[in-house]
């Protein structure tokens, strides 16, 4: 199941608290996370570079993205296919960074924008009272 922790989801009975690595505290929407001291080297996101207490960085990337190690020790973030997760009831769409999800004909989306709800269509498109629906 997907959820909307930026780091570490640790599971808790009935729901999950979010978390962050060392260097990163939760932000006031309990989900994402920022350096608590940035590096004085900023690098553009969607990597995050955070200054440990040792005087050593430490790195993460923005919600949507994985940290992708390079040959030359150099660090960079790669999209996260979150439809390979199954985050969408039905159609998922990758986007970079993100997804959306939608349903097939005859179905609605519900307002977590990930599942989808039958239409009933005897109710949905009723032409006259006299018309007979069975479901």
């Amino acid at each position: 199941v997907y959820n909307d922790c930026h780091q570490i989801c640790n599971n808790t009975k009935g729901s999950y608290r979010c978390s962050c690595i060392e260097g990163f505290i939760l932000t006031s929407d309990n989900t994402t996370c920022k350096a608590e001291t940035p590096c004085s080297n900023k690098p553009s996101k969607p990597l995050l570079c955070a200054l440990l207490q040792n005087e050593t960085e430490t790195y993460a990337c923005i919600k949507g993205y994985k940290i992708q190690e390079l040959e030359t020790n150099n660090q960079s973030c790669t999209d996260i296919n979150e439809c390979e997760l199954g985050v969408c009831d039905q159609n998922c769409n990758n986007t970079d960074g993100s997804f959306t999800c939608s349903c097939e004909e005859g179905y609605t989306m519900n307002t977590d924008n990930r599942s989808c709800d039958d239409i009933n269509e005897c109710v949905e498109h009723a032409l006259s009272d006299t018309l007979l629906c069975e479901e």
